[in-house]
């Protein structure tokens, strides 16, 4: 009988270890996940972020980050908007994946908006190609219509013959700066399937600037010009 009392009570106890470790392991990845979200943001709109919110329901895979941003930012052109917004969701997967311990929000489906005012944006992308880490099906829906879209984008013929001539501040051809950098980047992370956090972003734009001849600056400007027409 008393053997028996001792079983029971394991199996309501053990469980609720369990359960209890779970939680708690899922809430500092939570917290991780948020330090790094704010950095990447940080990064991507620069002075444009007043403030960053998080909320996340435990029982679904879904992330909402909530952007209040500064007036200048509804200012920009529609693509400068779509593009801060899909290069921060891109970049915050990408280093939740290769983190020294990879944070398993990566396969979350992050959503981000910015409401002020009257102007209100949400920026879907439900990682269509999860195991493709840099592949984005992005959308930007402003005032409940869709405005911008990836997959539209990296098709855009026109855009691209637009910028066909477009050259550095030393007379070089961006897009000679472009095709050089995702040689560089695809044989530095091995076709970006081994990818070391911050150091190889930085090994790659001091190759770069040192090949042109041109500042890091520059080559930013450059690289959010033609980043959506990569992946």
């Amino acid at each position: 009988m008393k053997i028996k009392m001792i079983f029971l009570l394991l199996v309501c106890i053990v469980p609720c270890l369990i359960l209890s470790h779970d939680s708690t392991s899922r809430h500092e990845k939570f917290m991780e996940f948020k330090k790094i979200a704010t950095k990447e943001i940080q990064y991507t709109f620069g002075n444009y972020v007043k403030d960053i919110t998080f909320k996340q329901t435990f029982n679904t895979n879904k992330v909402e980050i909530k952007l209040h941003l500064h007036n200048a930012f509804f200012e920009l052109s529609e693509m400068q908007q779509f593009t801060r917004f899909d290069m921060a969701y891109q970049r915050l997967r990408l280093y939740l994946k290769f983190n020294e311990t990879p944070n398993l929000y990566y396969e979350e489906d992050i959503h981000l908006s910015s409401i002020e005012g009257k102007q209100s944006m949400e920026y879907n992308n439900t990682a269509c190609v999860k195991k493709l880490i840099d592949f984005s099906c992005g959308e930007l829906i402003i005032n409940d219509t869709k405005i911008l879209s990836k997959a539209l984008l990296r098709n855009d013929k026109q855009l691209l013959y637009s910028y066909e001539h477009d050259q550095t501040s030393n007379g070089i051809l961006e897009k000679e700066v472009i095709e050089y950098y995702e040689w560089f980047f695809n044989m530095l992370t091995k076709g970006r399937t081994y990818y070391r956090l911050y150091r190889d972003d930085k090994l790659a734009i001091d190759a770069i600037t040192k090949e042109f001849d041109i500042s890091q600056s520059e080559f930013s400007r450059i690289y959010k010009k033609y980043y959506v027409l990569m992946k």
